[in-house]
């Protein structure tokens, strides 16, 4: 709720929420084309929250299946596993405790470029006089050392596609693309994660991942705008608001193109018990 009451601060006199999943499959939808039928499965790691989305495309709308995530799982958890492996370092081979020091905040900033250096290298190094100045030596970590380090972050990453599927009742081989999105989707060992657990499907991830879903939110209040055809593929007026039963944003929902309704959006559970009528 606390969009809605910035949004009203601002003195706004309607609000729009998208779903983040809805969001990058609309953004996505600009790039490729959402064939009929299609199941994509949705994977978005973010700073701290991992989630997992499956969306049928059925007659030109957009079907939330199922929506999981892990808010303990994220590009963080990843960057800490950095922090550990060097603050030991610098602590064991040069007597520096970075950890007690303000300096941990250049250690955690280092970090997260090496983690971001690795993702299209396979080596890198943290520079010791970075933390002692008179310390002229490196400390270096190979691409393969580090996925080793989060070989335990990708397995509660499977486990969490695993459940959603489980939750969505299909199976791997019914999923036809895969959507990345997140920085974290830069991460080699995600990217093969995901490509061993769907080696038939398609995989789609922006030059940008972490942007995706504000570009898909951005198209979106463009078509609200124009109501006009921007591209006869791209699902079309919808409009995220609340429901009575569900926090504002939830994920599961049923979208579709076929009216230029404004209200055209329903929301569906998981158990398919009834559509509501939203509002806006």
């Amino acid at each position: 709720m606390q969009t809605v009451d910035a949004a009203n601060i601002a003195g706004w006199l309607k609000v729009h929420l998208l779903p983040e999943p809805i969001a990058a499959i609309i953004a996505y939808s600009y790039e490729i084309e959402l064939l009929n039928e299609s199941v994509a499965l949705v994977f978005d790691c973010g700073v701290r929250t991992t989630q997992i989305c499956v969306a049928k495309m059925m007659d030109n709308k957009i079907e939330i299946l199922t929506n999981n995530e892990d808010p303990f799982l994220g590009g963080n958890d990843f960057d800490a596993r950095l922090i550990t492996y060097f603050s030991s370092a610098l602590k064991h081979k040069y007597g520096l405790n970075v950890l007690e020091t303000n300096k941990k905040y250049r250690l955690m900033y280092k970090c997260q470029e090496i983690k971001h250096t690795l993702s299209v290298e396979l080596k890198d190094n943290l520079y010791v006089d970075d933390f002692k100045v008179d310390e002229d030596d490196v400390i270096s970590i190979e691409r393969k050392e580090f996925e080793e380090m989060a070989a335990d972050l990708i397995l509660r990453a499977k486990h969490l596609i695993v459940e959603s599927l489980r939750k969505a009742k299909l199976k791997r081989e019914n999923i036809n693309i895969v959507f990345q999105v997140g920085g974290g989707c830069r991460m080699p060992m995600i990217k093969e994660m995901l490509k061993e657990m769907y080696p038939k499907a398609q995989h789609q991830c922006s030059i940008h991942p972490e942007e995706i879903v504000a570009k898909g939110a951005a198209l979106y209040s463009y078509e609200i705008k124009s109501r006009n055809q921007i591209d006869s593929h791209v699902p079309k007026n919808i409009v995220i608001v609340k429901d009575d039963d569900h926090d504002v944003g939830d994920s599961h929902a049923s979208v579709s193109s076929t009216e230029a309704n404004p209200e055209n959006y329903h929301l569906k559970d998981e158990q398919q018990r009834n559509t509501r009528q939203l509002f806006s």
